[in-house]
């Protein structure tokens, strides 16, 4: 059984230090016992002298700072009042909550504050300490315990109780909680040279002003060893392939798995027959999932990176030094870390 009380804080001497108007705060109030109702106490307003005047809640004051901050706290003596309003009787083994519900436009910093009776002639057993903490876990919406026990630690309660708070379990919680998020995993992870390897055409600079040439790009994924394959003839199913010949497959062998994205050059009966034949799986990624090639990209990017510094520096004139740039260039394989090694 739940009762409302309306108050007035002036009535428990809230006041700001060293100031000798009361502040008036109009309080509403949900009790759980019928003699908490003598806490109802309103101003007496301009009839008492010490009430005729009051500060207001608003702004802030030198050592105290914020009005509102300072008047969100219960005074000493609302506290006693509250405590006085229990019968000695009821504090072996009964709560006494009083939960302030906050008017439309009050302004205060807390929510709702509980005060608690301690036990004080004998010690509860663990069913009673568990079904207080399952009656505040209701009254305070059902929080997770996480949540249940950073409230009791705030409010100073037993080692015990913060115990059992960890580990309280709530049928209605458990029947509305939601899926758990997966753990994070892999499906595989590539492990051998040549196993696995992408392919992709990317452009380079030059050695003209504003001038681009492309490359075939082929990453290892388990090493992440590269090769940059510059070409200058038009783009075609048979050039690619006959370039991933005579520069990888010449001295490392057909690979297992070779992931491309979906262009029809790296589709072409030139490139995926040949390979189909020689055992090797073609797997194109998704279009525009190019997430999905991502290694491979991320290399030629760094690839690219580490050549225009070389251009910066030596300036080629021709194709043949530019060449020379791009065969420097592959110093990247020798800055590559692995999964730490």
């Amino acid at each position: 059984m739940h009762h409302t009380v309306k108050l007035h804080m002036c009535r428990y001497n809230l006041r700001l230090p060293r100031s000798d108007k009361l502040i008036r705060k109009g309080t509403r109030l949900i009790v759980t016992h019928e003699s908490m109702k003598e806490l109802a106490k309103q101003c007496p307003g301009s009839s008492d002298p010490n009430h005729e005047c009051h500060d207001t809640i608003q702004g802030s004051r030198p050592g105290v700072g914020s009005v509102s901050s300072f008047c969100a706290r219960y005074t000493p003596e609302f506290v006693r009042a509250v405590l006085n309003t229990v019968p000695s009787y009821q504090l072996v083994s009964h709560e006494c909550h009083c939960v302030e519900v906050l008017e439309a436009g009050q302004l205060s910093c807390s929510d709702s504050e509980v005060l608690a009776a301690a036990e004080t002639e004998r010690q509860a057993s663990d069913a009673e300490v568990l079904q207080v903490l399952m009656r505040l876990h209701k009254n305070l919406g059902h929080p997770p315990n996480h949540d249940l026990v950073r409230i009791l630690k705030n409010s100073q309660a037993s080692e015990r109780s913060i115990r059992l708070a960890r580990d309280l379990s709530c049928s209605l919680c458990k029947s509305m909680s939601q899926p758990r998020v997966a753990l994070p995993a892999q499906s595989q992870r590539i492990t051998e040279f040549n196993q696995q390897i992408g392919i992709d055409v990317k452009l380079l600079q030059g050695w003209c002003t504003n001038q681009k040439v492309k490359a075939l790009n082929i990453v290892d994924t388990a090493s992440g060893f590269q090769r940059m394959l510059p070409f200058f003839e038009t783009e075609t199913s048979s050039l690619l392939r006959r370039l991933l010949e005579d520069h990888w497959i010449a001295w490392a062998g057909p690979p297992g798995e070779i992931i491309l994205d979906p262009a029809q050059t790296n589709l072409g009966d030139p490139m995926v027959s040949p390979a189909e034949m020689q055992g090797t799986q073609v797997r194109p990624i998704a279009a525009d999932a190019h997430w999905q090639l991502g290694k491979t990209e991320s290399h030629g990017g760094w690839f690219s990176r580490v050549l225009g510094k070389i251009i910066e520096e030596h300036q080629p004139q021709s194709r043949v030094e530019w060449l020379e740039c791009i065969t420097h260039a592959h110093v990247k394989n020798q800055m590559l870390q692995i999964h730490g090694y």
